[in-house]
């Protein structure tokens, strides 16, 4: 009962997040910028690319939630935080409340580093906040501030535990396969940034937008996942 009620009351402040997110994007559509969405298997050098397009090529981003929701679940004494029945309703949430908070910004774009979409390949099936994600990833896909072209990240041909980090190559090779999969069934063109240097993977993706290959074109047919 008591998990009944948790589950419930997360539900309810992700929809409270999920609505605040659609009144901006009814009222401030014009002032929006693109969303850039980064995705792939843990440890493929997504961070690390997306803090050299900030640091220097003046480019802004929406850091990944998943990392910062574990390791304060660390600080609260937490061994294993992504064995927590809780953990992808706060990723979930985190990352909703800093979409909501973005701004405008000279270019008029930012990049995403991972989006909800992304949370689907950790979250069972059967669980009372899978339809919310799908929910919302339905939502994403129609959003016209994002645009259609996703980059995914190559493995680096290793995956290096850390605090929040417990996958292996294995596992981390899967969850990109999966990640792509996904993207693709909702309508996104994904764009594969190989693994090599952080210079050429920023390089790639700023070639990529400024040969105008992004598009935001929204899609309308029915996904099933």
């Amino acid at each position: 009962m008591q998990i009944r009620v948790k589950q419930n009351l997360y539900l309810l402040l992700l929809t409270t997040a999920l609505m605040s997110l659609t009144l901006q994007g009814d009222t401030l559509s014009s002032y929006t910028p693109t969303k850039y969405i980064c995705t792939g298997g843990p440890g493929a050098g997504k961070t690390s690319t997306l803090l050299y397009l900030e640091a220097f090529e003046q480019e802004s981003f929406v850091p990944e939630s998943a990392a910062d929701v574990q390791l304060v679940k660390r600080a609260q004494g937490k061994e294993q935080p992504w064995l927590d029945e809780d953990l992808n309703y706060k990723v979930l949430a985190l990352q909703l409340q800093r979409e909501n908070n973005i701004t405008p910004n000279p270019k008029n774009r930012i990049f995403l580093d991972r989006c909800p979409i992304d949370v689907l390949v950790y979250e069972p099936k059967d669980t009372p906040l899978y339809p919310t994600l799908l929910k919302e990833a339905k939502r994403i896909s129609n959003d016209p501030s994002y645009s259609k072209t996703v980059f995914l990240f190559e493995n680096l041909g290793h995956c290096q535990k850390n605090l929040y980090r417990y996958e292996d190559i294995e596992h981390a090779l899967k969850l990109e396969r999966e990640q792509e999969r996904n993207y693709k069934q909702f309508g996104f063109n994904v764009v594969r940034i190989p693994a090599t240097t952080i210079e050429e993977r920023a390089a790639m993706i700023l070639n990529t937008l400024d040969k105008g290959h992004c598009n935001k074109t929204s899609i309308s047919e029915s996904i099933s996942l």
